[in-house]
């Protein structure tokens, strides 16, 4: 899969993972040259061979590792180390002889531990930010293209903090007659907010928040009401 397809699959995995406060793991990283169990006859277990061991390889290593890293992913597990090539098969072994670290594969993983600084997050909304409410990261509604403010609907924005510190979450809010929500930074309750009738804007809530992703979401409760903007200063 090339890194711009790959990306979004990234971004997405990441939306759900920050908004529960998870961290992103991935098993059985790296390319993979599935197995046809010696069906698919010497042709196509040559064009396996040729992309196994192709100087190519290490680029794209390097490349989707990066992608990974700064879309949100925290931990990308390479597997597996070593594999015999009998019968064509040449799934996801980074070496064939553990006598033999100079594979273009291998190679690849050399060059991610060599480097010195982690590749930098390009994915989630920068804060301090002003979110348009209508354009969620995740809900839990997805089949309906529009934010409902319905009792129990959920919905999570992913944010981007570069400079760890304390920040201030408010919300835009229009309300008939008592209703309520609950606002949450990386899964965990931040405040659980009753309006009155009337519109305006919440209280400001602080809340420390480190370098990386986080998500803040809310859960509509009771009563009648709208949301439009979440300030995040």
């Amino acid at each position: 899969m090339s890194v711009s397809n790959w990306a979004p699959t990234c971004q997405k995995e990441s939306d759900w993972t920050v908004a529960f406060g998870l961290k992103r793991l991935a098993y059985e990283g790296g390319p993979g040259l599935d197995s046809d169990d010696s069906k698919q006859g010497d042709a196509l277990d040559a064009a396996k061979a040729s992309a196994w061991a192709d100087p190519r390889m290490t680029a794209s290593i390097v490349a989707h590792q990066q992608t990974f890293s700064q879309n949100g992913g925290d931990l990308l597990v390479y597997f597996q180390s070593t594999w015999t090539h009998a019968d064509g098969y040449y799934q996801w072994s980074f070496t064939d002889n553990v006598t033999n670290l100079s594979t273009p594969k291998l190679l690849g993983i050399a060059q991610l531990n060599g480097q010195t600084t982690p590749f930098p997050l390009s994915y989630g909304t920068q804060v301090p930010a002003t979110i348009n409410v209508n354009s969620p990261s995740i809900k839990d509604n997805s089949w309906n293209s529009s934010v409902i403010f319905a009792k129990g609907y959920f919905y999570s924005y992913t944010i981007k903090v570069v400079t760890a510190g304390i920040f201030k979450v408010s919300v835009d809010y229009q309300s008939t007659g008592t209703s309520d929500f609950s606002l949450k930074v990386d899964g965990s309750q931040l405040a659980a907010v009753i309006l009155n009738s009337g519109s305006g804007t919440t209280a400001a809530f602080p809340v420390t928040l480190g370098t990386g992703l986080h998500s803040i979401s809310f859960r509509i409760g009771s009563g009648s009401l709208s949301l439009s903007q979440i300030h995040v200063s």
